[in-house]
């Protein structure tokens, strides 16, 4: 038959034909030779990964090495002193010395940078966000952000009216070591060359282009402008220069700050126009917020006012653009009654709050947010009404609770 003539049928009757074939072996002996098989195969195969085992290992021992070395020169300096003198033990007391004068000439390198930076300057520590070696260095503060009246019995204060990036001027108090017999504004002077401004998040506005010095009284701040002053400009750069001033003479019984260009006579601005004097009122009727610059929180006042301090802590839920936060966290209400004569103002939660469920630097805001616009307005002392706590961070809360003396505490210790 021809092969090409074959059909399906013809194919079917040829397999018919076929022997049968039957494996006897069991499944798990089938099973097993083909596992050997494999296994036989797979050992034939070059071990390629083989080659990178060394390297491997040696760059593990060497991070090893590198991560514990500081550990085991110590343990070999303690036990060099109970070994047998050998050569061997000799020669790893011989490296461990070599290593430790290299890392004595290290530190006395580095303390050195360190004393070099330091001289003829001044270390600021922020109490805030001090760690254990700023509180071995200052004794006797508070932990809260304001400047309060028990800060002074160590400190003396200044402040500086210091300017954002935003062109946004905020007031921060600076405490220095307590001095006898001191000219206040020369210290001034002083402080304002060495305040880390752009380290606080602020603008490198400080040291003031001129001179200061008393007017005809010791209430008045005589400020003689350079002549190529850059505090002309913008309506934000005048805004700000006028801050300045008005913010780091503030508060210290002051009336006014008198100006005068180098020929004696009254300077112009540009939007301001003749400039002569700048009033220090202690009452600027301002309500403060929570500002954010670059991670660093500040209580910062806006420019906007408001007719009392009934209407000021009620604009303190509603900042007045994105650059501020509120102080009083959401779903917090308050009311406000007024005591005249006491110069007191009392202010209740509506609902009672509890201090504890929120984040410490929360409650201080609120707490001396609260305090400082009060101050503003004239108010001495505030009553807090209606928290679950009777104490928090120094402050008693069943008691009327004196304003700052000023806010955003910083601190600065003499070298």
């Amino acid at each position: 038959m021809n092969r090409s003539n074959w059909d399906e049928r013809d194919i079917e009757e040829l397999v018919k034909k076929l022997p049968s074939m039957k494996d006897q072996r069991s499944a798990r002996d089938i099973y097993s030779k083909i596992e050997e098989q494999q296994r036989r195969k797979d050992m034939k195969k070059p071990p390629v990964f083989k080659k990178w085992i060394p390297t491997a290992a040696i760059v593990a021992a060497a991070s090893i090495f590198i991560l514990l070395s500081p550990s085991i020169f110590q343990n070999l300096n303690s036990s060099n002193e109970l070994s047998s003198g050998s050569q061997d033990t000799a020669m790893e007391e011989a490296s461990m010395n070599d290593s430790k004068s290299t890392e004595n000439s290290t530190d006395e390198s580095f303390k050195s940078e360190i004393q070099q930076d330091s001289a003829d300057s001044m270390t600021m520590l922020n109490e805030p966000q001090s760690e254990d070696a700023a509180e071995r260095s200052i004794s006797n503060e508070t932990s809260s952000l304001s400047v309060l009246e028990q800060d002074l019995q160590n400190y003396d204060i200044y402040t500086f009216g210091l300017v954002s990036k935003d062109a946004i001027p905020v007031p921060v108090s600076v405490l220095v070591d307590k001095r006898e017999n001191v000219d206040w504004l020369e210290t001034f002077e002083q402080l304002s060359t060495n305040i880390p401004e752009e380290k606080w998040g602020f603008d490198d506005m400080y040291p003031i282009k001129g001179d200061f010095d008393w007017g005809v009284d010791s209430k008045e701040i005589r400020l003689t402008l350079d002549s190529n002053h850059p505090y002309s400009g913008t309506s934000a750069v005048e805004y700000a220069f006028y801050s300045m001033l008005e913010y780091s003479f503030q508060h210290h019984d002051l009336e006014q700050v008198h100006i005068v260009t180098e020929n004696g006579t009254a300077p112009e601005f540009n939007q301001f126009g003749v400039l002569s004097e700048i009033p220090l009122n202690d009452e600027l009727s301002q309500v403060y917020y929570s500002y954010n610059i670059s991670g660093q929180r500040y209580l910062a006042p806006a420019n906007d006012t408001a007719p009392t301090v009934n209407e000021a802590i009620r604009l303190m839920k509603q900042p007045p653009n994105d650059f501020y936060q509120s102080v009083i966290p959401n779903g917090v209400n308050i009311s406000v009654t007024i005591e005249e004569e006491q110069d007191l103002v009392s202010i209740i939660f509506l609902n009672e709050i509890k201090l504890e469920r929120y984040d410490s630097q929360v409650v201080l805001e609120l707490l001396e947010g609260l305090l400082l616009t009060a101050k503003s307005y004239g108010f001495d002392r505030v009553q807090f009404q209606n928290i679950s706590e009777s104490q928090w961070n120094g402050y008693d809360l069943t008691q009327r609770i004196p304003v700052p003396v000023g806010a955003n505490k910083k601190y600065f210790i003499n070298e």
